[in-house]
């Protein structure tokens, strides 16, 4: 339930014929850090363990120092790296046969995974979304490169209620770039100034921005934050209320 005398109203003028989604601290989030330099040794660890090899310390910080490297959030980087590269030096450096690298790989990131969770708005919001016909998408760089099957695992409760999932793998771009806001519109068969994107973080509203998109920013924090964006909402539900007033009655 709704509490509407909780909720700032924004004059939000223009109609709009799909929604697009960030997917980490906006429609999902981890109970692990978004750093996951932190937990590298303990989802190696699962990688090894899947091969049956048993490391040596030297071993996990040859792995560490590659995982490092592609590491955003140390090294920011605009063109997409692929997981199948970045493992395929992992297996390279600990001399391993590359047979072994999809199980090593697939069990590194599903540790990542087991910690992640809707937030309580998500589901309901996506479903009253569509129930009022408007497409929607989700736009998302993903760590490392990892192959699209996680997302859609991650987004496995509300995938009935996504058209479109691209990650930054299939663009070959990380946000800001602009590509994947293009694709994104074209996949939603609708014009870029007729669709609104929603993120939580500065490259999500740049990206959005630059395309021509009605950014919007979702800051579930007590921190001020502005990023440029053309608007901004404490949650999801506070998100849509403002938008379904302005955009169907």
């Amino acid at each position: 339930m709704i509490e509407l005398k909780c909720i700032i109203e924004y004059s939000i003028d223009m109609k709009i014929k799909a929604i697009g989604f960030d997917l980490g601290n906006t429609l999902i989030y981890s109970e692990q850090s978004l750093n996951w330099s932190n937990n590298y040794k303990n989802a190696l660890e699962k990688g090894f363990y899947s091969i049956k090899k048993m490391p040596t310390e030297c071993d996990y910080n040859n792995c560490i120092t590659i995982l490092s490297k592609y590491n955003t959030r140390i090294n920011p980087r605009e063109n997409e790296v692929g997981s199948d590269q970045i493992f395929s030096e992992i297996m390279e450096i600990l001399k391993l046969d590359l047979s072994e690298k999809e199980l090593f790989e697939n069990e590194f990131f599903r540790y990542f995974l087991q910690g992640n969770k809707l937030f309580d708005d998500t589901e309901e919001v996506l479903e009253d979304i569509k129930k009022q016909n408007l497409k929607t998408g989700i736009l998302t760089d993903v760590p490392y490169g990892r192959v699209n099957g996680f997302v859609a695992e991650e987004i496995k409760p509300i995938n009935r209620n996504i058209d479109i999932i691209l990650s930054s793998v299939d663009i070959g771009y990380r946000k800001p770039n602009i590509n994947g806001y293009i694709m994104l519109a074209k996949k939603l068969e609708t014009k870029t100034n007729e669709m609104v994107y929603v993120g939580d973080e500065e490259k999500d509203i740049i990206g959005a921005n630059n395309a021509g998109i009605i950014s919007i920013l979702i800051n579930r924090t007590d921190k001020k934050i502005n990023y440029g964006e053309k608007y901004q909402f404490k949650n999801l539900r506070e998100m849509w209320y403002n938008l379904r007033r302005q955009t169907f009655t």
